[in-house]
């Protein structure tokens, strides 16, 4: 868009920006970081603004065209995470956006027209463009969610086994709707893949398979809404206390190479 206009996406030579537009963006990052107490990212809190940013967008556009009519849309909550699931319309818009901005950058270079000295507001329409490329292209990860499987929660509560035609008492030390974990005083349950019921207090008799790792349960519809109750209703320390920027970059890079 500045190469098409022909405007400069920052109108100040590199000395000015780096005295006058550097520091207030470090300080932007810096108080953000402070004041959520190290649980922003500077990156990725451009990122969640981006996204914001088109989806009000569009809405916007939408309300010129359509200002009247328009039913109301519910934000979805929840649903199926065991399958991969595309944002097809956001990825596709913020796909479309990075690989603009990087065919922005070649032409630069390779355009009938193009200089045969960078100049300064040559320079930052290619940072510039750099730094959509990179943002929008972090939007487009963002798109692809993929399959999540059950948190476990910290329970510890006392239950009860039956498998065998005995039944003895045990000790549950994480819990989630899927899968329980014994506290490692308990006895060994069998032998994997032997089915068994778990009793739980306040979910009732709940099918298991036993496993190395612990019970994977097979509870009913009642009963898995029970346990997500049970589970999400109690306050729990599971938020992560501060955000850390190298471990987050490779998350963003496994993600890319869609490997988790």
């Amino acid at each position: 868009m500045y190469w098409l206009a022909g405007l400069p996406a920052f109108e100040a030579d590199v000395l000015s920006f780096l005295r006058y537009g550097a520091p207030p963006l470090f300080a932007l990052w810096a108080y953000s970081g402070w004041v959520s107490r190290s649980r922003t990212l500077p990156i990725f809190m451009e990122v969640t603004h981006a996204i914001s940013a088109l989806a009000v967008t569009m809405t916007l556009i939408q309300a010129a065209v359509r200002p009247f009519g328009r039913p109301f849309k519910v934000t979805e909550k929840g649903g199926d995470r065991s399958q991969m699931r595309v944002r097809w319309r956001m990825a596709s818009a913020f796909g479309g956006l990075s690989l603009l901005s990087a065919f922005s950058i070649v032409w630069a270079f390779i355009a009938p027209t193009a200089p045969a000295e960078i100049s300064d507001i040559d320079y930052f329409n290619l940072v510039w463009a750099g730094v959509a490329m990179v943002l929008t292209f972090i939007c487009f990860l963002v798109c692809f969610e993929h399959p999540r499987v059950d948190l476990a929660f910290r329970y510890d509560a006392d239950a009860r086994i039956d498998a065998g035609g005995t039944t003895r008492a045990c000790r549950i030390a994480s819990l989630s709707p899927g899968r329980a974990t014994l506290a490692d005083a308990c006895e060994p349950v069998s032998a994997p893949g032997v089915p068994l019921v778990l009793h739980l207090p306040g979910i009732g008799a709940i099918d298991a398979v036993s496993d190395p790792a612990g019970l994977s349960l097979d509870p009913s519809p009642e009963q898995y809404r029970a346990l997500v109750v049970a589970l999400y209703s109690t306050p729990r320390d599971t938020i992560a206390r501060a955000a850390r920027f190298a471990p987050t970059v490779g998350g963003l890079l496994r993600r890319s190479l869609g490997l988790g």
